[in-house]
């Protein structure tokens, strides 16, 4: 669906990697190992198939190429000659092989977490066997026209689970992006006629994969807007208070307690003249951006320091007092970023992690209603035990009232969605239609690309 003249620039991580892949296989080198991270990234069911038969082309060149993936998709998995799975958990929970053999030896293996998954034993998320969706109130998209929308009308059951699905370029990123958000975002209609019944939304919540935020001084404690709570903390301690440090001392962002050299970032970088500058560890502070004096206060036997480079589990055993503290935590922990530290840079999280922050960020907020939250691709980069995470996180969303509103590719969270919005059937131009909606059971009758994905998908897992 690409253009020829179509910049680079502007193509997604997963087109960019396929990309490459056709120039290595069309090069006929041999004799190559190829490291390829998750190259079934953003791409639909009925695509996998083709882009297994371009990965074995590029194994079988010259003398035999190896290709080594780190892969979620179960499809890819149970194609592959041997599996490496890491474990158990994430983070400092993880690090280790805890499977490894043939895709068959570990649908067997007591070790593996994802050979039930790999076998088909289960799916993340229950099964949606209905074939209609009842329904109240509902938000219509009049004559969405954005990009290669034929004018189409699109209807989104409201508190509801709804994906949006369709091959790569077929609309739908036009639909809910170009057309959707857009209009909300500037309050009048943009790419479409007009929206009908916005009056049951009452707010709008995005939660995509785009960066957080470049700086290194933001970080999950600042984004949750609870390091002024842990900083509150330490000022109170009656060594604080005899050294004279107030709340502002415990800030990497601030002057009077960060460490003068490095500016609070823990780091120095070096001008390398003709080559590339180099990071390397502040000497001054060892890397843990404050004052000698700052660090010197010990809070339940932990500096400030140590507080930030606390992973979320931990740290919610050693707040466990903390109400307001902990509601942050949680929010942190039900979206399954339980693994990362309080204090670690936004911008080194992976675009799947930056989505579930922002969702964390809305979820620890006091509970509302009547939202209508929109993710793209949320299962990007997750694991089958994380999917089913997700699904649970989904299903307590709707259940108090609101919406979500996925634009994705995985069937796993397809099969279990209320109702499916399905844009195609091609893309470009072949596409741009509605080709079919409903539940997922409804929608896999059609001779669609997501019609077809999810019969088979059904046959193998009812």
């Amino acid at each position: 669906y690409l253009s020829l003249s179509r910049k680079t620039s502007s193509l997604s991580g997963g087109e960019f990697q396929r990309l490459h892949l056709v120039s290595q296989i069309t090069s006929q080198i041999s004799g190559v190992v190829y490291v390829l991270d998750e190259p079934s990234c953003g791409m639909h069911a009925s695509d996998i198939a083709k882009l297994l038969t371009a990965i074995r082309s590029l194994n079988k060149t010259g003398n035999h190429n190896t290709i080594v993936m780190v892969e979620h998709t179960r499809s890819l998995i149970n194609a592959s000659d041997y599996v490496f799975e890491m474990g158990p958990g994430a983070g400092v929970l993880g690090g280790q092989i805890v499977a490894q053999g043939a895709p068959a030896e570990l649908w067997n293996s007591s070790n593996s977490i994802s050979g039930k998954y790999l076998s088909g034993q289960c799916t993340p998320g229950e099964l949606n066997l209905s074939s209609t969706c009842a329904f109240e109130k509902t938000l219509r998209i009049v004559g969405a026209s954005s990009h290669n929308l034929k004018h189409i009308t699109v209807k989104i059951p409201l508190e509801k689970l709804v994906c949006v699905t369709g091959v790569s370029g077929s609309g739908k990123t036009s639909l809910v992006f170009h057309s959707f958000l857009e209009s909300v975002q500037n309050k009048r209609s943009i790419n479409l006629d007009r929206l009908e019944g916005m009056e049951h939304v009452r707010k709008v919540v995005l939660c995509d994969q785009t960066p957080i935020g470049v700086s290194s001084r933001s970080c999950p404690v600042t984004y949750l807007d609870f390091y002024q709570n842990i900083r509150e903390k330490f000022a109170s301690l009656p060594e604080a208070k005899m050294k004279k440090l107030t709340e502002k001392h415990f800030s990497f962002n601030v002057d009077a307690g960060r460490c003068p050299k490095c500016k609070g970032t823990g780091s120095l970088e070096l001008d390398m003249a003709f080559l590339p500058s180099t990071t390397i560890i502040c000497d001054e502070c060892q890397g843990e951006r404050f004052r000698g004096t700052v660090l010197s206060v010990i809070y339940r036997g932990k500096s400030i320091n140590d507080v930030l480079n606390m992973d979320v589990e931990e740290a919610l055993l050693f707040f466990e007092n903390d109400s307001i503290i902990q509601r942050k935590l949680l929010a942190l922990r039900s979206v399954g970023l339980e693994y990362i530290a309080l204090g670690q840079s936004t911008s080194t999280l992976s675009g799947g992690e930056a989505q579930r922050l922002k969702l964390a960020y809305e979820l620890s907020r006091p509970k509302c209603q009547h939202t209508l939250f929109v993710f793209d691709e949320p299962s990007k980069g997750l694991h089958f035990e994380d999917v089913k995470k997700l699904l649970e996180l989904f299903q307590n969303i709707v259940n108090d009232q609101n919406t979500v509103l996925l634009i994705e590719h995985s069937l796993d969270i397809i099969s279990t969605a209320d109702y499916v919005v399905d844009i195609g059937p091609f893309g470009g131009d072949c596409g741009g239609e509605v080709c079919g909606h409903g539940t997922p059971l409804h929608i896999s009758t059609f001779n669609t690309p997501t019609g077809r994905a999810l019969s088979e998908y059904y046959s193998q897992h009812n």
